[in-house]
């Protein structure tokens, strides 16, 4: 049964230095969720972690840093999340990324054509980079090696999720869906450092990736899904800023039904209404979470420590959702966050409020056409049979149509698996055809004894009952319960 009402802890940019004392860090955040559950705030059932896990430093600083901070997460996930790791929602960010790794795969790229070509060549390959310290070209020299500057990020993953979701160093393939039936909502992560490293700060979504997971997100549409999409960096910059995420992929994301965006990078709490145009009237509600521990150094002049708890309400199609701010109100950064209400944006209000038209669930006939459609499209009957079995096999419109196509590609194992408690002629003459195709003893004696089979009177299935019931006695076959 789908719950309808549920909250989520939002936390970004822990940037976990070896000095950093977590326990004190965790112990604050349960002592904080005390405190907000007795002001009527549920909760979370949900954490999204959205970037910047550690601070950066040599390899063995960045192996301590996740270490450590793979023992916060499992505390974080235990408490809130009774050990579910299945609801916890991580990815990378920029300082995720391994500069040493990213130096080494680089080399100087001497050009020495004009400089209406060189421009050109610089925004046209994607391998170039610009170095103002040294005021040169590097070049991608050692692309394998390239891709590895998120190898630690991909073990501390792998590691944390003991083989639930996995994390790939291709490019590709860094994206990850975190469907959660019960709270029928369903979180698309990516990864927005493609092509980032320590000369190109700029935040980007590799649109392979969303290709790749567009079916996916199709389907949980059709499914009724809340669609709520994460990465890292903040969509907006200063002008003399390069650091944040190409705002033109949101029209991409929009265009998938994806309402609701979680982000950080921006190292405070905002909220942002991105319209994709007034004619469709779609829109995404982007919240971004402040800095959860870091710094000096990582809190922007005037903010301090903070982070987010978003409640939902699903209610007759409608989404409301309700922002708490929480900020730290200790001293600078003092080694135990003290929580209490905080900011949202540049104003003193603690939380914000909105309300949403979501998607009411596709009826079972729609999502049958569907799949139905697809299964045409593809010329993958098999496929067709998966996603049907999935829908509803209690469903008889379904059933028959499972069982056609199962006929069709004569699959004699899948009739006698999904049909060996028939309630119809149709799927009895299927099961005995079946078993008769398959001349196995033991499946042949099921068959031979169910009730709804020998006790039919259909005319069609006497026959074809009748033959099955002379194979067993020409094998020899002993029967227990047989009409005469």
């Amino acid at each position: 049964m789908t719950k309808n009402n549920f909250s989520i802890l939002h936390i970004s940019d822990l940037h976990k230095r070896n000095e950093d004392n977590y326990d004190n860090l965790l112990s604050s955040l349960v002592e904080d969720c005390k405190e907000y559950i007795d002001k009527g705030i549920t909760k979370p059932e949900i954490i999204v972690v959205s970037g910047d896990i550690i601070r950066g430093g040599t390899n063995d600083e960045i192996l301590e840093q996740y270490k450590q901070s793979e023992q916060f997460l499992n505390g974080l996930t235990n408490f809130f999340l009774g050990g579910d790791k299945k609801r916890i929602i991580i990815v990378p960010g920029n300082h995720d990324i391994n500069w040493n790794i990213s130096k080494l795969s680089m080399q100087k790229d001497i050009l020495e054509n004009n400089a209406q070509n060189t421009v050109n060549y610089f925004l046209e390959n994607k391998t170039i980079r610009w170095s103002w310290d040294e005021l040169c070209f590097y070049k991608i020299s050692d692309k394998i090696l390239y891709q590895e500057r998120l190898k630690a990020f991909m073990h501390f993953y792998n590691s944390f999720y003991e083989g639930i979701y996995s994390y790939n160093i291709d490019p590709d393939e860094q994206f990850q869906i975190f469907d959660i039936k019960e709270l029928n909502i369903a979180f698309i992560a990516f990864n927005s450092c493609f092509n980032n490293d320590h000369l190109n700060r700029s935040g980007y979504i590799n649109p392979t990736c969303i290709t790749r997971v567009s079916q996916d997100i199709d389907k949980l549409y059709r499914r009724g899904r809340i669609l709520v999409s994460v990465w890292h960096h903040n969509i907006d910059g200063l002008p003399h800023e390069n650091n944040y995420l190409d705002r033109r992929i949101l029209n991409v994301l929009i265009e998938k039904h994806i309402q609701i965006g979680l982000f950080g990078h921006l190292h405070k709490c905002n909220i942002i209404n991105e319209f994709k145009n007034f004619f469709e009237e779609k829109k995404m509600i982007l919240f971004c979470a402040g800095t959860l521990y870091g710094n000096n150094e990582s809190l922007a002049e005037g903010t301090k420590r903070q982070y987010n708890i978003l409640k939902l309400s699903q209610n007759d199609g409608k989404l409301d959702i309700t922002l708490y701010s929480r900020e730290d109100k200790s001293y600078k950064s003092f080694e135990i966050p003290s929580w209490g209400e905080g900011r949202i944006g540049d104003s003193s209000s603690p939380v914000w409020n909105i309300q949403l038209q979501i998607t009411p669930p596709p009826s079972i006939n729609s999502q049958i056409d569907y799949i139905m459609q697809e299964t045409e499209k593809r010329k993958d009957i098999i496929w067709g049979i998966n996603n049907l079995i999935k829908l509803d096999m209690s469903n008889i419109r379904v059933r028959t149509i499972v069982l056609d196509y199962m006929e069709r590609i004569n699959a004699y194992d899948a009739i006698y698996n999904h049909f060996c408690d028939p309630i119809n002629n149709r799927e009895a003459i299927s099961i005995i055809d079946s078993v008769i195709n398959l001349n196995d003893k033991d499946k042949i004696l099921k068959v031979i004894n169910i009730p709804f089979i020998v006790d039919n009177h259909d005319s069609a299935v006497r026959e074809i009952y009748s033959k099955l019931k002379l194979i067993a006695m020409e094998k020899g076959y002993g029967t227990n319960k047989t009409s005469s």
